[in-house]
């Protein structure tokens, strides 16, 4: 799950084609919060291997990435949907492209309907505690895509 979850934070890190500095941030935490599950060379080597892989792809025409994914629990595809979300809304905003490959994600992950409506829900929260402690955040219309 891993894996898959960050391929999905590196699509959507790059959909612009730049790795913003907000969401490199939001990766390094990611993946500082793996700690004692894979060592600081096998995470720097599995990145770089993304990353290398990642290169001239279509971010929207590469479902077979998430194939592995379709296997997990409704909570853990929460999971990974909720780490491509954290990353796209790294900037304080989720533009459209973001949005539309967040739907993808789902649709390859083959999230339910009911668990995109949790999942939503889950966001929405996450969201407002955010504003409740100062944070500023936009585009969330276009969760609308997921």
């Amino acid at each position: 799950m891993v894996g898959v979850g960050i391929t999905g934070m590196l699509l959507i890190a790059f959909v612009d084609g730049t790795l913003h500095w907000n969401e490199r941030e939001t990766l390094v935490e990611t993946v500082r919060a793996l700690g004692d599950h894979v060592t600081a060379e096998q995470t720097l080597k599995f990145l770089d291997d993304t990353a290398c892989m990642l290169e001239g792809v279509d971010p929207f025409n590469c479902s077979d990435l998430f194939a592995p994914a379709r296997r997990l629990s409704d909570d853990k595809k929460r999971i990974l949907l909720h780490l491509c979300a954290r990353l796209a809304f790294a900037d304080g905003n989720l533009d459209v492209r973001e949005g539309r490959l967040l739907g993808l994600i789902a649709d390859w992950i083959e999230l339910d309907p009911t668990d995109r409506a949790i999942w939503k829900q889950e966001v929405q929260q996450a969201l407002s505690s955010g504003e409740m402690r100062g944070l500023t955040f936009t585009g969330v219309e276009n969760l609308d895509w997921v």
